[in-house]
């Protein structure tokens, strides 16, 4: 998959073996699911050994229990998702019904997982923005309070708040909270 900061990373696995050889793809940046990703179409090799697409990858996983793989895109709304991969220790384990019946699945998985990425978008964004909102309180409050305490304008306040942030290499919301947490200690 390619995660929600375009980074390459495998969502699950049935063997460590398969973990082995994606994490090869991702660190060469080759290999039979990141062209499947990257052509948008299947990707069938039927023996690695005799497999010249990519060598350097190829020749890595060589000792590796593997010897067929074959991946297709993972696509949903030409959003390019990641791929989906069988691989096998068996040469020539998979024909052209195999190609069929994982373009089958690649379809829905595509679906379903744009959705729950979509999904855990939102929720992230729903988070940034309640954080923010809080943010934005706490900083009103402490302008308020410097207003009343040293008897500055809102513009003025934010100066000197800002002015903290930069000399103590805070954000602005800690500074707010530390004037705020004053006030109330006292």
């Amino acid at each position: 998959m390619i995660n929600a900061r375009g980074r390459r990373e495998s969502a699950g696995a049935t063997d460590p073996v398969v973990l082995q050889a994606d994490k090869l793809q991702y660190m060469l940046g080759i290999g039979p699911c990141l062209s499947a990703w990257a052509e948008q179409r299947p990707i069938l090799i039927q023996d690695i050994t005799r497999e010249t697409r990519w060598p350097e990858w190829t020749a890595r996983i060589t000792g590796l229990p593997l010897r067929s793989v074959l991946s297709a895109p993972l696509t949903t709304e030409g959003r390019r998702i990641g791929a989906i991969k069988v691989y096998s220790s068996a040469p020539n384990a998979f024909d052209d019904h195999s190609v069929f019946l994982i373009e089958r699945l690649a379809t829905p998985a595509a679906v379903m997982l744009g959705n729950a990425r979509d999904r855990e978008a939102t929720e992230r964004m729903s988070s940034q923005l309640v954080e923010a909102l809080s943010n934005r309180d706490l900083i009103s409050r402490a302008q308020g309070v410097l207003m009343e305490r040293m008897k500055l304008t809102a513009r003025e306040t934010l100066t000197v708040m800002l002015s903290a942030s930069k000399g103590g290499d805070k954000p602005l919301h800690e500074i707010a909270r530390e004037i705020v947490n004053g006030m109330t200690n006292q």
